[in-house]
C-alpha cells in the first residue's frame, strides 16, 4: 500500500508483511503484474508462492477495498483480476 496508515494497521495481523507500493496506473491487471515484479525484486517471494492482493475500485480512492485475489507468483501475469481481464 502507498498508505502508511494502512501498512501500520495490517502489521497487527499475524503473517501479514505490508510493503510500500506506489503505482502510476489505474489498470488492475497492470497493478497485479507490477506488485508481483516488485515482490520478486525484493526477494520477498519466489515463483510458486501464494500472495493475497487487495485492491479498491475506483483505484486511488481511499477506503474502498472491494477486491481480493489469491495469486500464485509467476502464474497469473497477463490474466487480469476479473471479468475485464
Amino acid at each position: 500500500s502507498p498508505s502508511i496508515e494502512t501498512r501500520r494497521k495490517v502489521t497487527l495481523f499475524r503473517g501479514v508483511y505490508p510493503i510500500r507500493f506506489k503505482h502510476s496506473t489505474v489498470d488492475p491487471e497492470e497493478i497485479m503484474n507490477l506488485a508481483q515484479e516488485d515482490l520478486l525484486k525484493r526477494e520477498a517471494v519466489n515463483n510458486g508462492d501464494l500472495i493475497v492482493l487487495t485492491i479498491g475500485e475506483p483505484i486511488g480512492k481511499p477506503g474502498g477495498t472491494n477486491t481480493m485475489k489469491i495469486i500464485k507468483i509467476g502464474e497469473h501475469q497477463g490474466q487480469g483480476l476479473g471479468p475485464r481481464g
